[in-house]
This record gives structure tokens, C-alpha cells and sequence, in this order.
């Protein structure tokens, strides 16, 4: 049982509701693969979202480490947060004020493979293409209690075609603990901030 559940057993003990339906049911209903996380964090819930949506990958120092390393490209520029890949390279799918923004990535395994370009959400969520595989990034505030919130990142992956599925599990498979670290890196990165009343650019240590 995941912390969600378990807050939502305790809220359902105490007679209260807590919504956490996320956009992601419209936006990505169908997925091959899905990983989620999440936070209690005491604040309110448009002072969360705000530093949520500020929030750089790069922010934090392991997760610009294991950027470096995944981009090779711009492993030069690993510590220099001004060009690595970021959020920036996402498009954003859908933002609803003080709750919860959608990003989306394309990706492929096949370097001849060129990418399109995505004029606006419908087209990104659209895609069809085969050989590309679509990442789907949530990040969700939910209030749970006055001066206490749930943070949510939910990772969604929809490939396009069955070669593709083949070629992303195993790489999954591998990257998943890594993930799942970077994103409870994340995660916590802007609980300390929120909690403390600080700069979300002020890097975890």
C-alpha cells in the first residue's frame, strides 16, 4: 500500500474526502508503463504549486549528476544550469492553477528516428508515429488539511508500436530504481523548500 492509500484510509477513518484524481486519466488514459510517488508536506496549496512549477531537474545535484550521464552530450555542461536538459525540453500538456501541471517528452531508441515538431499539446498526445516512445510527467498538490498537502509525481510512458514496448521494458527494467530515486529527490527537494520558506533555487545538499 502506497502512501496515498494510506493517507485516504486514514482521512476515510476520520470522515473526510481527499480528491487526488489527476489529469493524467484524460490526458494519457492509456500507458505501458506508470511509477508514482508521493509527499506530505506542511504548507498551503497554492504556496506548494508555485515552487513546485519552479522547480529545475537541475536544482538538485544527484539528479543533474545522473542528467550528465544520461545526456552525454551535455555532460560538459553537468554543472552549468544554464543548458542541460531540463523541464525546458518538455511540452507542457496541461496546467491547472494551484493543483497540478502535465509535461510530455518524446523519446526513441532508433538515432535515425527524427523527432517532430510538437505545435501544441493535441499534437503531442496524438502521436502515433511508430518507433517513439511519449513521456508523461505529473506533478499534483492536493490539499489534505488546512497547512498540510499531498505532492504527487506520477511518470507515465505510452509506446507506439509493439517493437518499441519490447526495446523500453528491459530499460525500465534498469532505470527504474534510479528513478525512482531522483523523483523522491525531487519531491523532497521541494518539501525543504516549501517547509522552510526558502528559494526553490537553493540546491538540496
Amino acid at each position: 500500500m502506497n502512501i496515498t492509500d494510506r493517507i485516504m484510509n486514514v482521512l476515510i477513518r476520520r470522515g473526510e474526502t481527499l480528491t487526488t484524481s489527476s489529469d493524467l486519466d484524460q490526458v494519457s488514459p492509456e500507458y505501458d508503463f506508470k511509477e508514482q510517488h508521493a509527499i506530505k508536506v506542511r504548507s498551503d496549496q497554492n504556496s506548494l504549486f508555485k515552487i513546485a512549477l519552479a522547480f529545475k531537474l537541475r536544482d538538485d545535484p544527484l539528479i543533474r549528476f545522473f542528467l550528465s550521464l544520461r545526456f552525454p552530450a551535455r555532460r560538459l555542461k553537468a554543472f552549468d544550469a544554464t543548458d542541460m536538459f531540463d523541464f525546458e525540453d518538455f511540452i507542457v500538456l496541461r496546467e491547472i492553477p494551484s493543483k497540478e501541471i502535465i509535461r510530455g517528452l518524446l523519446g526513441t531508441f532508433d538515432s535515425s528516428n527524427t523527432s517532430p515538431v510538437m505545435r501544441s499539446p493535441s499534437d503531442f498526445i496524438h502521436f502515433t508515429r511508430p518507433g517513439f516512445y511519449k513521456v508523461f510527467v505529473s506533478i499534483m498538490v492536493t490539499s489534505i488539511t488546512k497547512g498540510e498537502c499531498l505532492l504527487t509525481t506520477e511518470t507515465r510512458i505510452k509506446c507506439t508500436d509493439r517493437k518499441t514496448k519490447r526495446l523500453f521494458l528491459p530499460y525500465w527494467i534498469c532505470i527504474r530504481w534510479v528513478s525512482g530515486i531522483l523523483r523522491l529527490r525531487m519531491l523532497n527537494h521541494i518539501k525543504k523548500i516549501s517547509e522552510q520558506g526558502g528559494d526553490i533555487n537553493v540546491s538540496a545538499r
